[in-house]
Parts: C-alpha cells; structure tokens; sequence
C-alpha cells in the first residue's frame, strides 16, 4: 500500500535520469568523498530566513504538551537548483542529489538520505533537512541548548519568492508528491508555523530570554556553495504562557 501511494508517473527524461541514479546508488557512499561538484556546475546554495510567526500552543488538555510554534524559510541563493531525485530500493526511496551542468542538464553526483512518507502532511519529506534549536540566554548570549527538534523533514518546493533577480517567474518545483523535488534560485520553502513538526517542545521551561535557531542541511550531507549560511535565529521572551520577540534599542 505504501509503495503505491509512492510510486509516480516519470517522464522519459525521469526514466534515463532514474537508470543512471539507480546504478549510481548501487556503488553506495564510498565514491562520494570530497565535493562532487565540477567546472561548469550551477551550484546550489541554501541560506534561511529568520524563525517567524510565533506562538504558543498548549495541548495538554488533549494529552499533549507545550509547543514554541514558528515558520520556517529555506532558500536557495545558488546558481542552480538545489534538486533530489527519488529511486526505488525495495519499499524505500533512496534519494541522491542531482546538480545541473552548464547546459541545464542533470548529472546525479552522491546519496542524501531518503523520502519518507509524512501521513499528518500527505507527501513525500526528505528526512532530516533542517534541525530546529532553542537555547537560553543570558545577557544577550546564548548559554544553553535547553529544546531541540532533530532531523525535521521537508518536501523541497518552490513557494516563497525570495530574491527576484535570481528567481524565474515561475516555480519550478511546484508539488511534494513527486520523486523529483528542490528549491530553485531565489526561490524559499516557506513551512508555516501551523504545521506538524514547526515547533519546539518547551513544557516545564521557565519564562525568560530565548533564541530560536533554524538551521537546514544540519547533517551537511546536500552539497552546497557554503555550509556557514545555513542557520538563522529570532530572540524571542516566553512569559506566562505567551511569546514575543525581543526588541532591540
């Protein structure tokens, strides 16, 4: 059953691009070391935008617990398109990242995890593309790691226009039901504060000062331009069940 709600329709230029990543997944790991990008690549690069939209949402009368809730924004600053294609390792979808050549073609280039099927969203995640932290302060100073959220899954899609001189006029990843997904340039993948996973456990923390960190690509296992832009954060004060930013003079 599940791997028929996974199975999709490829086009012919999927079909070649699936043979190549099949074989290509088949050799494992071990060929992958050091960056796999080459001259001419148009070469992806994933920055996030500040946490935003908090709030608070307390379910413990429904047996649940207190949750920091926010957005999240994950672009795309890079020349090309940050792209994973899917391919069927029996009732898994093993997933490799794909860059695009100087001419706009794919060339697959190393393994990046899985899809996983997300019943609460419906669709297709890549596992563990964004981590979500919460750390104390004092004095304006981040002193501990008190809450995280590990190994946050997302479907790559283009929704958000972030920089209009780098984004097409249209998405080009427009749907999280496919085994090919991404974020194109000047495209973000903005996952509002009301969905399943866009939180923080935060039962029995006291008030105080917080910093809000959203960090993509945690494991550093997309290849990228950079990995020292892929974290963002907000500072936020947690008071008497209700959440604010905090201002700066």
């Amino acid at each position: 059953m599940m791997r028929a709600r996974r199975r999709l329709a490829w086009t012919a230029a999927a079909l070649v691009l699936g043979l190549v990543l099949g074989a290509a997944l088949s050799q494992g790991a071990a060929s992958d070391t050091g960056s796999p990008f080459r001259e001419g690549d148009r070469v992806p690069d994933l920055e996030v935008l500040p946490p935003a939209d908090f709030y608070v949402a307390d379910t413990r009368a429904e047996g649940g617990t207190v949750r920091l809730k926010f957005s999240t924004t994950i672009w795309n600053a890079g020349e090309g398109p940050m792209e994973v294609w899917g391919a069927a390792d029996g009732e898994d979808l093993r997933v490799r990242q794909v860059v695009h050549v100087a001419d706009g073609s794919p060339r697959p280039v190393r393994p990046v995890g899985g899809f996983d099927f997300d019943h609460r969203h419906g669709h297709l995640h890549l596992t563990a593309f964004a981590r979500y932290e919460l750390w104390r302060l004092e004095g304006g100073t981040p002193a501990a790691l008190v809450a995280e959220n590990d190994k946050v899954g997302f479907c790559l899609m283009d929704n958000l226009v972030v920089d209009e001189a780098l984004a097409a006029e249209d998405p080009t990843y427009g749907g999280c039901d496919a085994d090919v997904q991404g974020i194109s340039p000047g495209w973000g993948d903005l996952y509002v504060a009301q969905l399943y996973e866009q939180d923080i456990v935060i039962e029995g923390l006291p008030d105080g000062p917080y910093r809000v960190v959203n960090i993509a690509n945690p494991g550093g296992d997309l290849a990228e331009a950079s990995h020292a832009n892929n974290a963002s954060h907000a500072d936020v004060i947690l008071r008497d069940g209700r959440v604010s930013l905090m201002t700066t003079d």
